[in-house]
Order: structure tokens, then sequence, then C-alpha cells
């Protein structure tokens, strides 16, 4: 499925997708987006775009340390300030759909879709 849209998205400039470093074994139990934020999608804007053509997405999980239950805690501010690359990334990444049972045909229109989107046709 991760290669359904590394190769559907390839060429499209401000998309990155969850790679495998080095050293590592990945196993895309979801693959996520993230935009740069010079194309001037925030999550929220692009999930509704999607929505809006049928195809559901799940936003990149927001720093724990930004929650109310944090709010307050010293231990919060510390971590605020100590995971600042969660706090910079979490705006502009999405999830995109990776059920079990995904078709081939249903991640080429999630992608098909999402070029449409962001004007990469």
């Amino acid at each position: 499925m991760f290669e359904w849209y590394r190769g559907g998205l390839e060429g499209v400039g401000g998309v990155t997708l969850n790679h495998e470093p080095a050293n590592t074994k990945n196993t895309y139990w979801m693959v996520t987006a993230l935009l740069d934020p010079m194309l001037e999608w925030p999550k929220e804007k692009l999930m509704a775009a999607l929505d809006a053509e049928g195809i559901d997405s799940r936003p990149v999980f927001h720093p724990l340390s930004s929650l109310p239950a944090y709010e307050g805690h010293a231990e919060g501010a510390v971590a605020r300030k100590r995971n600042e690359s969660s706090y910079r990334l979490s705006p502009w990444g999405i999830n995109l759909p990776s059920a079990l049972r995904l078709t081939r045909e249903q991640g080429q229109r999630v992608v098909k879709t999402l070029r449409q989107i962001l004007g990469k046709t």
C-alpha cells in the first residue's frame, strides 16, 4: 500500500511520505503524508477537501504535551520546549487511508484526488 502511494505521489513537490530510513524496518501500519507549509494546506483544510470527495483520512497525532491535561504542569512546559519537531510537523501531516482491505483501485483514487486537490494533476 505504501508503494502505491509512493509511486502515485512521486514527483509531487511538497509532499513527503514516511519512508524507511537506513537500518530500520517500517511496518507502514499508517501511511503518513507530510505537506510542506509553503503549500498552505494545513491538515484540517486538506482533510476537509478529501472528505468532500468521500475519502477518509486522519490527522497526524497532536503532541501529547499540547493536550489540556498537561496545561499548567511543569512537565508539560518542559515537553513543549523539548518536542519542537512534533509541534512543527503536526499541523501539516495526515494519515492516508490504509485499511487492510483497501484495494489498489481505491488507493489510486486517493492519489488522483490528492493530486487534484493540491493542483498537481
